[in-house]
Protein backbone atom coordinates (compact mmCIF):
# COMPACT_ATOMS: atom_id res chain seq x y z
CA UNK A 1 0.00 0.00 0.00
CA UNK A 2 1.30 3.17 -0.79
CA UNK A 3 2.16 5.44 1.68
CA UNK A 4 -0.35 8.70 2.36
CA UNK A 5 1.02 12.24 1.78
CA UNK A 6 0.58 13.69 4.65
CA UNK A 7 -0.11 11.67 7.42
CA UNK A 8 -0.35 12.27 10.61
CA UNK A 9 -0.32 10.76 14.86
CA UNK A 10 -2.75 11.72 17.23
CA UNK A 11 -1.40 13.11 20.39
CA UNK A 12 -2.92 12.09 23.72
CA UNK A 13 -2.11 13.92 27.31
CA UNK A 14 -4.25 12.12 29.48
CA UNK A 15 -7.64 13.48 28.70
CA UNK A 16 -8.52 13.22 24.87
CA UNK A 17 -10.41 10.45 22.84
CA UNK A 18 -11.50 9.09 19.70
CA UNK A 19 -14.66 7.90 18.95
CA UNK A 20 -14.22 5.34 16.16
CA UNK A 21 -17.92 4.66 15.48
CA UNK A 22 -17.15 0.79 15.41
CA UNK A 23 -19.81 -1.70 17.46
CA UNK A 24 -18.75 -4.70 15.52
CA UNK A 25 -15.51 -6.37 14.64
CA UNK A 26 -16.58 -9.70 13.60
CA UNK A 27 -15.90 -13.47 15.12
CA UNK A 28 -12.34 -13.18 13.92
CA UNK A 29 -9.86 -9.81 13.51
CA UNK A 30 -6.74 -8.36 13.19
CA UNK A 31 -6.13 -4.95 15.32
CA UNK A 32 -3.34 -3.14 14.88
CA UNK A 33 -1.24 0.38 15.32
CA UNK A 34 1.65 2.17 16.08
CA UNK A 35 2.14 3.70 19.90
CA UNK A 36 4.44 5.38 22.15
CA UNK A 37 4.60 6.63 25.89
CA UNK A 38 6.69 7.93 28.62
CA UNK A 39 4.26 7.48 30.94
CA UNK A 40 4.54 4.61 33.02
CA UNK A 41 0.73 4.48 34.25
CA UNK A 42 -1.68 1.77 33.66
CA UNK A 43 -3.50 3.31 30.52
CA UNK A 44 -5.46 2.06 27.79
CA UNK A 45 -4.74 2.33 23.94
CA UNK A 46 -8.29 1.89 23.44
CA UNK A 47 -11.78 -0.73 23.59
CA UNK A 48 -15.18 -1.42 24.84
CA UNK A 49 -16.82 -2.95 27.70
CA UNK A 50 -20.74 -3.60 27.69
CA UNK A 51 -22.36 -6.14 26.86
CA UNK A 52 -18.83 -7.83 24.99
CA UNK A 53 -15.67 -6.70 25.89
CA UNK A 54 -12.48 -5.54 23.61
CA UNK A 55 -10.15 -3.67 25.27
CA UNK A 56 -6.15 -3.20 25.07
CA UNK A 57 -3.55 -1.51 28.09
CA UNK A 58 -0.51 -0.69 28.34
CA UNK A 59 1.45 -0.68 31.59
CA UNK A 60 -1.25 -3.53 33.21
CA UNK A 61 -0.86 -4.62 36.56
CA UNK A 62 -0.98 -8.64 36.34
CA UNK A 63 0.18 -10.58 38.92
CA UNK A 64 2.64 -8.31 39.95
CA UNK A 65 4.12 -7.56 36.27
CA UNK A 66 3.68 -4.50 34.52
CA UNK A 67 2.59 -5.70 31.32
CA UNK A 68 0.82 -5.11 28.05
CA UNK A 69 -2.67 -6.83 27.65
CA UNK A 70 -5.49 -7.60 25.44
CA UNK A 71 -8.75 -9.18 26.46
CA UNK A 72 -11.56 -10.15 23.89
CA UNK A 73 -14.98 -12.12 24.42
CA UNK A 74 -17.50 -11.67 27.15
CA UNK A 75 -17.24 -10.83 31.08
CA UNK A 76 -17.89 -14.65 32.03
CA UNK A 77 -15.64 -16.27 28.81
CA UNK A 78 -12.71 -14.16 27.70
CA UNK A 79 -9.52 -14.94 26.01
CA UNK A 80 -6.20 -12.85 26.87
CA UNK A 81 -3.20 -12.03 26.35
CA UNK A 82 -0.34 -10.78 28.48
CA UNK A 83 3.34 -10.07 27.55
CA UNK A 84 6.18 -10.54 30.15
CA UNK A 85 6.84 -8.27 32.68
CA UNK A 86 7.87 -5.06 30.22
CA UNK A 87 8.49 -1.28 30.74
CA UNK A 88 7.12 0.64 27.46
CA UNK A 89 8.17 4.09 28.88
CA UNK A 90 10.77 4.91 26.94
CA UNK A 91 8.90 7.31 24.17
CA UNK A 92 9.93 4.99 21.44
CA UNK A 93 7.72 3.92 18.38
CA UNK A 94 6.29 0.11 18.76
CA UNK A 95 3.74 -1.44 16.54
CA UNK A 96 1.79 -3.95 18.25
CA UNK A 97 -0.65 -6.34 16.07
CA UNK A 98 -3.10 -8.45 17.63
CA UNK A 99 -4.89 -11.15 16.04
CA UNK A 100 -7.96 -13.41 16.96
CA UNK A 101 -9.37 -15.98 14.69
CA UNK A 102 -12.26 -17.18 17.35
CA UNK A 103 -9.95 -20.10 18.97
CA UNK A 104 -7.19 -18.14 19.96
CA UNK A 105 -5.08 -15.36 20.15
CA UNK A 106 -1.75 -13.85 19.00
CA UNK A 107 0.12 -10.47 20.28
CA UNK A 108 3.40 -9.55 17.74
CA UNK A 109 5.52 -6.42 19.60
CA UNK A 110 7.39 -5.09 16.14
CA UNK A 111 7.18 -7.89 14.30
CA UNK A 112 8.16 -10.52 17.66
CA UNK A 113 5.52 -12.96 18.08
CA UNK A 114 4.88 -12.18 22.36
CA UNK A 115 2.42 -14.61 23.35
CA UNK A 116 -0.41 -16.99 22.14
CA UNK A 117 -3.58 -17.91 24.41
CA UNK A 118 -5.97 -20.69 23.18
CA UNK A 119 -9.24 -21.15 24.44
CA UNK A 120 -12.35 -22.85 22.82
CA UNK A 121 -15.94 -21.78 23.32
CA UNK A 122 -15.18 -17.97 23.15
CA UNK A 123 -18.65 -16.18 22.42
CA UNK A 124 -18.52 -14.79 19.20
CA UNK A 125 -18.72 -10.90 18.81
CA UNK A 126 -22.46 -9.64 17.96
CA UNK A 127 -23.00 -6.32 18.50
CA UNK A 128 -21.76 -3.62 21.24
CA UNK A 129 -23.63 -1.79 23.20
CA UNK A 130 -21.09 0.81 23.08
CA UNK A 131 -18.61 1.80 20.31
CA UNK A 132 -14.46 1.20 20.68
CA UNK A 133 -12.72 4.17 21.80
CA UNK A 134 -9.33 4.99 21.32
CA UNK A 135 -7.27 6.62 23.55
CA UNK A 136 -9.27 5.28 26.10
CA UNK A 137 -10.90 2.51 27.47
CA UNK A 138 -15.11 3.30 27.09
CA UNK A 139 -16.28 1.32 29.97
CA UNK A 140 -20.40 1.20 29.33
CA UNK A 141 -20.36 4.79 27.88
CA UNK A 142 -17.87 6.60 30.16
CA UNK A 143 -13.98 7.30 28.86
CA UNK A 144 -10.97 5.68 31.44
CA UNK A 145 -7.84 5.18 31.48
CA UNK A 146 -7.12 7.53 29.15
CA UNK A 147 -3.82 7.62 26.98
CA UNK A 148 -0.90 9.63 27.24
CA UNK A 149 1.39 9.46 24.52
CA UNK A 150 0.90 8.91 20.54
CA UNK A 151 -0.59 6.51 18.65
CA UNK A 152 -0.26 6.33 14.46
CA UNK A 153 -2.21 4.15 11.76
CA UNK A 154 -5.14 2.20 14.04
CA UNK A 155 -6.03 -0.36 11.32
CA UNK A 156 -8.94 -2.96 11.59
CA UNK A 157 -9.03 -6.26 9.51
CA UNK A 158 -12.64 -8.06 9.67
CA UNK A 159 -10.17 -11.46 9.42
CA UNK A 160 -7.76 -12.90 11.02
CA UNK A 161 -4.43 -12.45 9.24
CA UNK A 162 -2.16 -14.86 7.96
CA UNK A 163 0.64 -15.36 10.10
CA UNK A 164 3.27 -15.13 7.87
CA UNK A 165 1.88 -12.35 6.03
CA UNK A 166 1.93 -10.42 9.24
CA UNK A 167 5.43 -11.81 10.06
CA UNK A 168 6.58 -10.86 6.88
CA UNK A 169 5.21 -7.24 6.51
CA UNK A 170 4.74 -6.08 10.34
CA UNK A 171 6.74 -3.06 9.19
CA UNK A 172 4.87 -1.84 6.32
CA UNK A 173 1.81 0.16 5.79
CA UNK A 174 -1.22 -1.95 6.53
CA UNK A 175 -3.58 -2.55 3.73
CA UNK A 176 -6.50 -3.12 5.85
CA UNK A 177 -10.03 -3.04 6.03
CA UNK A 178 -10.44 -0.12 8.25
CA UNK A 179 -7.49 2.40 8.31
CA UNK A 180 -6.83 5.66 9.92
CA UNK A 181 -3.89 7.71 8.76
CA UNK A 182 -4.84 11.36 10.09
CA UNK A 183 -4.20 13.39 6.99
CA UNK A 184 -7.38 15.47 8.04
CA UNK A 185 -4.61 17.77 9.85
CA UNK A 186 -7.16 19.53 11.68
CA UNK A 187 -10.92 19.43 13.13
CA UNK A 188 -12.42 17.53 15.13
CA UNK A 189 -13.04 14.16 12.89
CA UNK A 190 -11.11 11.73 10.95
CA UNK A 191 -12.25 9.23 7.76
CA UNK A 192 -11.02 5.74 7.56
CA UNK A 193 -9.99 4.40 3.98
CA UNK A 194 -13.37 3.06 4.23
CA UNK A 195 -15.46 6.38 5.24
CA UNK A 196 -16.04 5.74 9.20
CA UNK A 197 -15.72 8.96 10.35
CA UNK A 198 -14.02 9.24 14.21
CA UNK A 199 -15.25 11.34 16.58
CA UNK A 200 -12.68 13.36 18.11
CA UNK A 201 -12.81 14.33 21.58
CA UNK A 202 -9.98 17.05 22.33
CA UNK A 203 -8.56 20.04 20.98
CA UNK A 204 -4.20 20.14 19.03
CA UNK A 205 -4.05 16.71 19.15
CA UNK A 206 -2.93 16.26 15.58
CA UNK A 207 1.14 15.81 15.35
CA UNK A 208 3.44 15.16 12.72
CA UNK A 209 5.70 12.56 15.23
CA UNK A 210 5.59 9.21 13.18
CA UNK A 211 7.08 6.07 12.83
CA UNK A 212 9.06 4.96 10.56
CA UNK A 213 7.17 2.45 8.29
CA UNK A 214 8.08 0.77 4.89
CA UNK A 215 5.51 1.17 1.99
Amino acid sequence: MTLPSRPYSMRFRGAEYLDLNIKDIGSQYTWEFWFKTNNPTHMSIGGSVSNMVFRTDVHYQHEGNTVFYHNTGDSDNSIRVYTDSMGFADNRWRKVIYRYDNMSSNLWIDGELIETSQRGNVPQHTLFDEPIYLGALNYQGTPMYHFDGHIAYPAFWYSARDVSDIESNWNKMSDADVLWTFTEGEGNTATSNNNIVANINGDNMWSTDLPEITP
